[in-house]
């Protein structure tokens, strides 16, 4: 993206859902139709966490979606190839019309005759996060991002092929990015962490090399999850001791979502439990690693 203030100008005109709204006819298409750009729901600005979907969509051709909410729309990328986990994996991702917010929620069989028309489903869903501000990122042509979602976990960058030479205005590819992904946050330094402990008797997550099932688990799966169980020495005690003085994580009888959770699974399953009164069942969310880390080690002690 250059400095011209033209091609910063006619990033500000693209910023809304004029473009989304000639491209459909209300009552013939299943798509919302938000009459603001917000589309009636709250817009959040900075680099506070906010929504984003990524829709597989079998249009012309099969492709996925990538939408982030910035700016009180979702800006969205058309890319070709299944988005991945893998750092040395590099996606195109064109950027097409702005879509109201409500399309986070959205899932249907689009109809023929309308653009776009072929089934669309949520391929993932979950939080964006910022690391800079994602509006100027717009402009300026990098964004720098972390996504908590379920499949998609980790830091991602996404970066104007223009940048720098010419502009997103400079003809052929004006509207080309390159997705890539860095890393993945939180959750494995904190399992490793954990692993490490001498307060800790065991961690059962396949992603550790130490774990009896990593190398079946390491043909079979792309990724390993989010979600572990470990075993607190000193019992029953120890263990409820230990999750009651976390301070990032809270107390919960279902997993999964953004925030970080922790279940002691014997209280769940009532008078007879068959697991182990030492296991404690965590999900990772939205947190850094290192104040993940920092909770973990004062409540171990």
């Amino acid at each position: 993206m250059s400095d011209d203030p033209k091609d910063k100008a006619a990033a500000r005109k693209d910023s809304g859902l004029d473009a989304y709204r000639a491209k459909r006819t209300a009552g013939s298409t299943p798509e919302p139709m938000a009459s603001s750009a917000s589309g009636g729901m709250p817009a959040v600005g900075g680099r506070g966490p906010r929504m984003f979907v990524v829709h597989q969509h079998d249009a012309t051709r099969m492709h996925w979606d990538l939408r982030l909410e910035i700016d009180g729309v979702l800006c969205s990328w058309a890319v070709p190839k299944e988005p991945s986990m893998d750092p040395d994996d590099k996606r195109l991702a064109v950027k097409v019309e702005n879509h109201p917010l409500e399309y986070v929620h959205f899932e249907a069989v689009i109809p023929d005759g309308n653009y776009g028309a072929g089934p669309m489903i949520a391929w993932d869903r979950g939080l964006f996060r910022p690391l800079i501000d994602a509006a100027q990122g717009m402009l300026d042509g990098e964004i720098k991002f972390e996504l908590y979602g379920y499949k998609l976990r980790g830091a991602f960058t996404l970066v104007h092929t223009g940048k720098g030479r010419g502009g997103r205005n400079s003809g052929r590819g004006r509207d080309h990015w390159l997705e890539v992904q860095h890393s993945a946050r939180g959750d494995s330094g904190a399992r490793e962490f954990l692993a490490a402990h001498a307060g800790v008797d065991v961690v059962h997550w396949p992603g550790l090399t130490t774990h009896r099932n990593h190398a079946i688990a390491a043909r079979q799966m792309r990724d390993f999850g989010g979600m572990l169980s470990v075993r607190i020495r000193g019992g029953r005690d120890a263990a409820l001791k230990f999750a009651g003085k976390l301070r990032l994580f809270t107390n919960a009888t279902s997993l999964g979502g953004c925030e970080s959770l922790i279940e002691h699974r014997a209280s769940v399953e009532g008078p007879q439990p068959i697991s182990p009164d030492n296991l404690l069942r965590v999900s990772v969310g939205l947190e850094h690693a290192e104040d993940l880390i920092d909770d973990l080690r004062q409540a171990l002690g």
